[in-house]
């Protein structure tokens, strides 16, 4: 800046400085769904592994038509750090029945928008989603409904330097 008494001077540039970014992501889903519930019906397995040796304490197939398999494997050691080639698997089988479920048009709009919001907020890192501005498109396809989230934030990026 240059004054009339005070020749040129250097002075601080006051602004804000933002710039704006979009994410999106969409999903199609049907209506009319066939889920998997638990029905609480479980089968517990052990089997122990010498080195490359499986040994099964078990029949090999489960007694459920459909299922989930959870497997915890533990190592045994000796002392705290010294681990044996010896593990130990504990098999959970749990009974699962497949349901048919059907949605209504503004039900399914609100279960997809929640989990494109979950997924938009973990891939941008984002926990409190209050100043983005949200956008979504609904399109009704039939039995099917697609659903289009659009994410616009606005981030400031303006920084503070000293000049001389």
């Amino acid at each position: 800046m240059e004054g009339k008494y005070t020749g040129i001077r250097n002075v601080h540039a006051m602004a804000d400085i933002e710039i704006k970014k979009t994410a999106e992501k969409a999903e199609k889903q049907s209506l009319v769904q066939n889920i998997d519930t638990k029905t609480g019906n479980e089968e517990k397995k052990i089997e122990i592994k010498l080195h490359k040796i499986k040994i099964n304490f078990h029949k090999r197939l489960s007694k459920f038509q459909k299922y989930d398999t959870i497997i915890t494997t533990k190592k045994i050691k000796f002392f705290s750090n010294f681990y044996l080639p010896i593990e130990i698997s504990k098999i959970t089988n749990l009974e699962t029945i497949q349901e048919r479920k059907e949605y209504t048009v503004p039900e399914l709009t609100e279960k997809i928008k929640t989990d494109l919001e979950q997924k938009l907020n973990e891939e941008l890192g984002i926990e409190n989603s209050e100043n983005i501005e949200k956008n979504i498109e609904v399109e009704n396809l039939g039995n099917e409904i697609l659903v289009k989230l659009v994410y616009t934030l606005y981030e400031k990026i303006g920084t503070k330097e000293i000049l001389r």
